[in-house]
């Protein structure tokens, strides 16, 4: 009987300490692309990530790329949070993942490097959930 009591207790306690609450429900799964001609003088704006009221998205990973060949020398910021820096010297800043972004409307900027025009794009993938009390 012991035994049985021990083993019941120990699952409830690693129950409890795991367990992240329920006040998270799956919305949907964000897949996102931004396009925008630049250069590298100046950020200018892609498009904007939306998160509704009473939600948060969870941006789990992102990439970006100019130019036809695909080059990653580029800048890329979500509202004014640098999350993305590559000028190619091997000086390369990347924001840890997951990101988190609550209710509102958040503007994605990009800059290419060098001074010509350039096709610059960016992309996310995350997961989208409700708050739930």
């Amino acid at each position: 009987m012991k035994k049985i009591l021990f083993i019941l207790f120990t699952f409830l306690m690693a129950d409890i300490i795991f367990s992240q609450g329920n006040n998270l429900q799956f919305n949907q799964v964000v897949n996102q692309d931004f396009t925008t001609t630049g250069s590298g003088i100046q950020f200018s704006s892609a498009g904007t990530i939306s998160v509704g009221t009473n939600q948060v998205l969870k941006i789990t990973s992102f990439s970006g790329f100019r130019g036809e060949n695909e080059q990653h020398y580029m800048y890329i910021k979500i509202d004014n949070k640098l999350i993305y820096s590559n000028n190619g010297n091997g000086n390369y800043v990347k924001a840890d993942t997951p990101i988190w972004l609550g209710t509102g409307n958040y503007s994605v900027y990009i800059r290419g490097q060098g001074t010509s025009s350039q096709n610059l794009s960016f992309s996310i993938s995350g997961v989208e959930f409700n708050l739930v009390q």
